[in-house]
């Protein structure tokens, strides 16, 4: 932690508001199905404005999966939507939502769409599995802690140390401590604000401009990556530059180097050992009179060199007429509110600032991103598209939803259960699919938008159908360096959530894995102690054994003309044990198994 003199300097040069933590505006936040209400309120009105019938509101099995799958990652069993059905009170959905915000599904399930956030844009090529597992498991823990949106935030922007010991630093490492890679994705991730392309010129389309690209891009520059091996193991630490490492003075220089004392320093003084990178530059830059020696004038008079990224202790932004000239030292300020340090500051004075001016209740954008991305996820559709393309140029749907959800996420204290439980209340999300929903540009307000799951969520729905124990498989592992079996079908499937589902092609491939794989023909033989096998010997009855194998693939019961057609075939089938297994198999493959309806 940082001392109480550091902090105090830091904030000194914060606006006032950065200082509001999430305790004090907590005490202001309006209850989820308060907030809910008034949701619903402006949605009816535009909807009644726009001529709009909405979709009506769903059949208990197809809500009760979506509340599963989209809090905790996991599928309803037929107790789950018996106590649903036979509850008739106006709180029966609250008390759903709240029961699965206490699952420790609800951690896990989120912690991998953030940690998919950051890691399906990531710009480092150096092995990340192990850091993308650390990072998903600590962000899980923090979110069944109930730790607020803005802390965590923090510590991804200022988390020192080893990559697998200190999880944290996942964020930093994903894009190697490269300052404009990392400045870019602070930007997207926190604020939901593309600024990578004024990297070299003014936004084409927003009001921000290049200078305050690099003036945010000056919050990092002195953080770095440094690889270390423990044996065979190739180890990453995150940690500051600190000023020792800059270039030495005349004085220093020549106490060192001036080897026979002419107050000279050659070619062969300059290029030995640790002086080789500081000698080279030195002779190409600052021998003025091209003798292939370096007086004391010359070390003193030559430039700085144009460094960024990892070395460099202060960002600069490139001449971009002059590439070879040294760029202009940008002094750190965050574009959307203007706050900002004065020179000088070192790494975690500066990280820390950033960190308090994105999270401050100053930054709406810090709120707003988040709402989008969530009501997205819950809804099919966000107020913004891209979910990640957000900004005071962007007109959003329902911007009265958007202004009542941001400013109760924020008097929440940044509560993400809050934000949950307030979007899975709304009438608007308990609306039937609607296909052309997303036609009208209202963000799914009158029937949601259907999606596919994604490659996270389809391992869900297989784990929850098939009873998969992820601890039992890590246990057969034989390296814990290979892909887990999550991991494969996250990969084959898709899973960048700043991608909407419907902008993702299909493939042969992921077809193939529900049709053909080895490992899902295993798991649904009925010989063996599997899901099919265990249903078969608890149920005599055909219908009940169907019934039930329904909703552990599909949340919900057959219909009439479905248990029809299955019975038939099962009766028809070589024998009983093949039957279900084909019905099985019929349904992981189905549309449905793969939607989100």
């Amino acid at each position: 932690m940082l001392g109480s003199l550091l902090l105090s300097c830091l904030f000194a040069q914060a606006p006032a508001a950065t200082t509001t933590s999430s305790q004090d505006v907590a005490r202001v936040a309006v209850t989820p199905a308060d907030a809910a209400e008034q949701i619903d309120a402006i949605i009816a009105a535009t909807l009644a404005d726009e001529g709009i019938d909405p979709a009506p509101i769903a059949d208990d099995d197809t809500l009760l999966r979506r509340l599963s799958l989209d809090l905790a990652g996991t599928l309803p069993d037929a107790a789950d939507a018996a106590r649903f059905g036979l509850d008739d009170s106006p709180q029966r959905v609250g008390r759903v939502v709240a029961s699965l915000l206490d699952d420790p599904g609800y951690g896990e399930k989120w912690a991998r769409y953030w940690a998919a956030t950051i890691f399906s844009r990531q710009t480092n090529t150096r092995p990340t599995l192990e850091q993308r597992r650390g990072l998903t498991n600590w962000l899980a823990t923090e979110l069944n802690a109930g730790t607020t949106w803005d802390a965590i935030a923090s510590d991804l922007l200022t988390a020192t140390g080893e990559t697998v010991a200190e999880p944290r630093t996942a964020f930093i490492f994903a894009h190697a401590g490269e300052v404009e890679e990392f400045t870019g994705e602070v930007s997207r991730v926190f604020m939901g604000i593309q600024m990578s392309c004024a990297q070299c010129h003014d936004h084409p389309f927003d009001r921000w401009t290049r200078d305050e690209f690099h003036e945010l891009a000056a919050f990092f520059p002195r953080v770095q990556i440094r690889p270390s091996r423990d044996g065979v193991r190739l180890s990453f630490t995150v940690q500051s530059l600190v000023r020792g490492r800059e270039r030495p003075t005349p004085d220093q220089l020549f106490a060192f180097a001036d080897r026979n004392r002419d107050d000279l320093l050659d070619e062969q003084e300059l290029m030995t050992g640790r002086l080789r990178q500081v000698g080279g530059y030195l002779l190409r830059r600052a021998d003025a009179n091209n003798d292939k020696k370096i007086s004391r004038e010359e070390v003193a008079n030559a430039p700085n060199p144009m460094q960024t990224g990892q070395g460099a202790m202060e960002h600069r932004m490139s001449n971009l007429i002059d590439p070879t000239e040294e760029g202009e030292i940008k002094q750190p300020r965050l574009f959307t509110t203007g706050a900002g340090l004065p020179p000088n500051a070192s790494d975690l004075e500066r990280r820390f600032a950033a960190a308090a001016f994105i999270t401050s209740t100053e930054n709406v954008w810090f709120a707003r991103s988040v709402v989008n991305r969530y009501w997205a996820e819950l809804m099919g559709e966000g107020f913004y598209v891209p979910v990640d393309d957000l900004g005071p140029d962007r007109q959003p749907a329902l911007p009265e939803v958007v202004d009542l959800l941001s400013e109760g996420f924020v008097a929440s204290g940044y509560d993400l259960r809050w934000l949950l439980a307030t979007i899975t209340q709304t009438e608007a999300y308990r609306r039937e699919g609607r296909a052309d929903a997303v036609e009208t540009g209202l963000a799914g307000a009158e029937g949601q938008v259907p999606t596919r799951l994604r490659g996270d969520q389809v391992f869900d729905a297989l784990a929850s159908a098939l009873a998969i124990n992820e601890d039992e498989l890590a246990r057969r592992r034989q390296s814990p360096r290979a892909p887990t079996e999550r991991e494969y079908v996250g990969e084959l499937f898709g899973g960048d959530p700043s991608v909407a589902t419907r902008d993702e092609a299909a493939t042969i491939s992921q077809a193939l894995f529900l049709m053909n794989t080895e490992a899902i023909e295993s798991l649904i033989d009925g010989d063996r102690r599997t899901v099919v096998g265990e249903v078969l010997q608890r149920h005599r009855s055909n219908a009940d054994a169907l019934e039930e194998l329904y909703f552990r693939t599909l949340g919900r019961a057959p219909d009439a003309e479905e248990q029809q057609q299955m019975l038939r075939y099962i009766r028809r089938a070589r024998s009983r044990t093949e039957g279900f297994e084909d019905v099985t198999w019929s349904l992981l493959n189905s549309a449905e198994f793969l939607s989100r309806k």
